[in-house]
């Protein structure tokens, strides 16, 4: 018998609704079989938060995955071992989903909830666990998603008015650029979650200097360095970008890069 394939390897649970405030937790949701504690690399996938489907209507249909109710903190318990070393950490969950490695003979996941309001948006969360036979990290271009009103021609935004660009499953930061003309210190970046503009601000990104141009033929970026990348909080569901100039329209685009494990 293939001991490798015991154990609890994946999951997909629907997070109950209970009276707030509570801790809801998923006690050993995922876990390799104990008879077999051969010390090797596991990677953790935390897929991107379902929606469930509460709430919605024939007006307001379900929101897309990953634009779930946030204001619960998930997190998830990993204990691993190697004959009787055991190392015990809490993981942040994205809504977005997010994946990492670790190295043990014996791994225990558990999901945790902090509920501390009565939310009516609950996600169905998912994970799997799988051995890592490939210990060297493969040289590959990142995974990038170019997302907004048009990845090609960029969103405009008004005077005294926001853009908001959700955040794909998977990402773990993102980068921007704009087209002019552009005034200096009017841009302001935020991140926040929910999928509307509103939403709580869990981040601010810092622009640097903005340098005003009257006559932009080409995208260019405020900072100066395209290549740039803000890592995103992870109870972060979109970026906010505020167009402060009273008078000039702005035209943005914002690429995320996703971390696929």
């Amino acid at each position: 018998m293939d001991r490798l394939n015991l154990g609890k390897r994946g999951f997909a649970a629907q997070v109950p609704s209970v009276a707030a405030p509570a801790i809801w937790a998923g006690t050993d949701m995922l876990y390799t079989d104990p008879r077999d504690p051969t010390p090797r690399r596991w990677t953790l996938s935390l897929n991107s938060m379902k929606f469930s489907g509460q709430g919605a209507t024939a007006l307001l249909p379900a929101p897309p995955d990953n634009q779930v109710d946030v204001q619960p903190q998930y997190r998830v318990r990993v204990e691993w071992t190697v004959e009787g070393a055991q190392e015990v950490a809490f993981v942040d969950w994205p809504s977005r989903g997010c994946t990492f490695s670790l190295h043990g003979g014996m791994v225990k996941c558990s999901v945790f909830a902090a509920l501390p309001q009565i939310t009516t948006i609950l996600p169905i969360l998912s994970a799997f666990l799988t051995p890592t036979e490939r210990t060297v990290p493969l040289a590959i271009a990142p995974t990038l998603t170019s997302v907004g009103a048009g990845a090609s021609v960029g969103t405009p935004i008004a005077p005294l008015s926001f853009a908001s660009f959700p955040a794909p499953p998977r990402a773990a930061a993102y980068r921007w650029w704009a087209q002019g003309p552009l005034v200096a210190n009017t841009v302001f970046l935020n991140q926040r979650t929910g999928a509307t503009g509103a939403g709580l601000v869990v981040a601010r990104d810092s622009v640097g200097p903005q340098n005003a141009d009257a006559a932009l033929a080409t995208p260019e970026e405020f900072t100066g360095n395209r290549s740039a990348y803000y890592p995103l909080h992870p109870m972060a569901q979109q970026v906010v970008i505020s167009n402060g100039d009273a008078v000039n329209t702005i035209t943005v685009w914002v690429q995320f890069l996703l971390d696929l494990g």
